[in-house]
């Protein structure tokens, strides 16, 4: 299980109040329980939008644990988010009474008490999985972090993918959400590697304007009431109040809760296929780049990796611009247009 943090780089301007990418893994901690539990708890939230323009990023932890520290933070979102990570801590060392190893760690983002998106790392028991000597050190506190920051068993690979670029001269300007969502998605794939990691991003963004939560279509949020919050939440509006879904009127709420968790679903898995592609681009064009220099690829060359980069990426920002826009409808659109767009190119590879 992993969490990353990426932000653009114009959220470190004077006076500006930030944004930032929240990604988690699906894969949850599950030591000593059966197949069928483990798959159970694998579907379940790791990234919670708490309100007030906070979220929690949790990994470790059992039995939910990360769930139950939410919903405790939830009445009190309204606190400065330095607040909120000093009660975390005390809820996970003193009130749930987790045994030290099993106590999860945090990544919690939110406006502080001058307005500033911030995050704030919460590390309730002994946080290093790697190195002996720090995994003695003395429990911390919440204390706040840089950019980007990283959690749980993947952060090593995470960190070293980040190195492996820089050291490569392969940099990453993030100038926008969207430059910070491919940077995060890499550092993703590699800590995927890890056994104990999967694929599944469950993704959040802070920015001034509120919080946006994008979860895969397997996760389990809960109950009615916990769907209905998360599909308010996602697109801005009560999916159950009786207006319609997609145009469709007419039809009771078995059916809303159906085409809204297709549409949703769908968006999400387009998003993602996106997200690779633009990725994928970005990678191809850096080593066009690279052999044009060496003589192996001529600057024709260059120039269509960077169109064909340029163009995947404004795909995936439309994907962003969507997501934020908290517009169901505008999703649904989205995912129609842009899933028979990669079919064709995959019939296209299989001729």
């Amino acid at each position: 299980m992993t969490g990353i943090q990426t932000v653009p780089k114009w959220r470190q301007q004077p006076k500006d109040l930030g944004a930032v990418v929240c990604m988690a893994d699906s894969m949850w901690s599950t030591t000593g329980t059966t197949p069928e539990e483990a798959a159970k708890f694998n579907t379940l939230p790791k990234l919670f939008d708490l309100g007030g323009r906070k979220l929690l990023l949790g990994t470790g932890g059992e039995n939910n644990a990360i769930g139950a520290v939410a919903s405790e933070l939830e009445a009190h979102a309204e606190h400065p988010v330095e607040q909120l990570a000093e009660a975390t801590f005390q809820i996970v060392s003193k009130k749930m009474q987790i045994p030290e190893e099993e106590r999860p760690q945090f990544l919690l983002t939110g406006p502080d008490a001058e307005g500033v998106i911030v995050t704030y790392q919460v590390h309730a028991a002994p946080y290093s999985t790697f190195d002996p000597v720090e995994k003695m050190q003395v429990t911390r506190v919440a204390t706040r972090c840089e950019y980007p920051a990283f959690l749980g068993i993947g952060a090593k690979r995470a960190n070293e993918y980040l190195e492996a670029q820089r050291t490569s001269g392969r940099h990453n300007f993030l100038k926008t959400l969207t430059d910070a969502i491919i940077t995060g998605y890499g550092a993703f794939n590699k800590a995927a590697e890890n056994l104990h990691v999967d694929d599944r991003m469950q993704l959040g963004i802070v920015q001034p304007e509120g919080t946006t939560i994008l979860y895969p279509g397997c996760t389990n949020v809960g109950g009615r009431q916990q769907w209905a919050s998360y599909l308010q939440k996602i697109t801005g509006r009560d999916i159950f109040d009786g207006d319609a879904v997609a145009g469709k009127d007419g039809f009771n709420e078995t059916y809303k809760h159906r085409d809204a968790s297709e549409i949703i679903g769908g968006f999400y898995d387009t998003l993602m296929a996106q997200l690779d592609v633009a990725f994928s681009a970005m990678n191809d064009h850096a080593t066009v780049t690279e052999m044009q220099f060496y003589g192996d690829a001529t600057l024709q060359d260059v120039a269509h990796a960077r169109r064909i980069r340029s163009s995947a990426r404004q795909q995936l920002n439309e994907g962003v611009t969507t997501l934020l826009s908290k517009d169901i409808k505008q999703m649904g659109d989205y995912h129609a247009r842009h899933a028979a767009n990669l079919a064709d190119r995959a019939a296209t590879l299989g001729k």
